[in-house]
């Protein structure tokens, strides 16, 4: 029976840094030092996890997408963000460098551009509606494979309070497909599906940026609000999403879906501030070994499933 291969790629921030890493110490095992995306049919990635898959399926090496995490994390999270700004009002920072940043990874690529068909969620504000980007690899799918690769991701990495809304040449605007698909596992069924697949051939292996769903007990909890959550009420968001959407595809696909993640220590020092949070650069160490350390513990059988034999390259439906 023939497969369907998925890649899936959580949100999460800097806490990209785990799954980059991941994928990293992976890459330079597979015997033929092929890419990863040469081994998925499909890679779904929301938020950071955009950015990696959109990288990934450019056959940028998961060395280089690491890379960007350590070397222009404290470009984009900066220590001290818009004169100590938390989010409440307005975001945290603006999206000027890593707009950059991502144009300097990308180019001037656009989504026609990937070697593997790709799903990325978002939503448009504008219209109050949840949106998929996708490659051409259905022949209904007529725009976005227009789009840059560095608007694609950026559109899905502006999570509320940390970035302002990405907004296109039509005045459309974007914010992190996380708030709906932070795991955008059953995005990748979907579409499996739609192309014909069943669920008896269809294989995910599903990688997460560190979990440990922010629990607080006490009067002093139980009477915040919005103010008081701040911006950790989108990390909230974030994990329950993902949380729920892994319940739902193992349900599906029993054996046939895998999950790499850890759970993170809780550092919490003040109120509900964490050194694991998504814009804490001071992670970056931590999370790489992380990574390295999952990667080293389930290679075996990670490649045993997803790694023995290359997929049929991909070709974007012409239009």
């Amino acid at each position: 029976m023939e497969e369907f291969k998925i890649l899936s790629i959580d949100g999460g921030g800097i806490r990209g840094v785990f799954p980059a890493a991941y994928l990293d110490y992976i890459e330079g095992k597979i015997k033929d030092k092929g890419r990863i995306y040469e081994y998925f049919d499909m890679i779904v990635g929301t938020s950071t996890g955009a950015i990696i898959a959109l990288a990934l399926s450019l056959g940028i090496s998961a060395n280089d997408i690491l890379k960007l995490y350590e070397e222009r994390g404290k470009t984009i999270f900066p220590i001290r963000p818009r004169k100590f700004n938390f989010g409440f009002i307005v975001p945290k920072y603006s999206n000027t460098k890593l707009k950059a940043e991502l144009k300097k990874l990308f180019g001037d690529k656009l989504l026609n551009d990937c070697k593997t068909r790709v799903c990325i969620p978002t939503i448009n504000i504008t219209c109050g509606k949840t949106v998929v980007r996708k490659t051409r690899h259905h022949k209904d799918l007529e725009h976005d494979y227009l789009l840059t690769a560095w608007q694609v991701a950026t559109e899905s990495s502006a999570a509320p309070g940390f970035f302002p809304a990405f907004e296109d040449g039509d005045k459309c605007q974007y914010i992190d497909g996380g708030l709906w698909a932070n795991n955008p596992s059953l995005i990748g069924i979907a579409e499996a599906y739609k192309l014909g697949y069943t669920l008896e051939q269809i294989k995910i292996l599903s990688i997460g940026n560190g979990s440990n769903l922010i629990h607080k007990d006490g009067w002093k909890y139980k009477c915040l609000g919005l103010i008081g959550y701040g911006t950790s009420l989108v990390d909230i968001t974030f994990q329950a999403q993902s949380q729920g959407v892994l319940n739902i595809a193992k349900y599906l696909l029993k054996d046939r879906f895998d999950r790499i993640d850890i759970k993170l220590p809780n550092t919490s020092k003040y109120f509900f501030f964490s050194k694991f949070g998504i814009d804490k650069i001071g992670s970056v160490v931590s999370l790489k070994n992380f990574g390295k350390d999952e990667a080293k513990n389930t290679i075996i059988s990670v490649k045993a499933k997803y790694f023995q034999n290359k997929v049929t390259a991909f070709q974007p439906v012409p239009n």
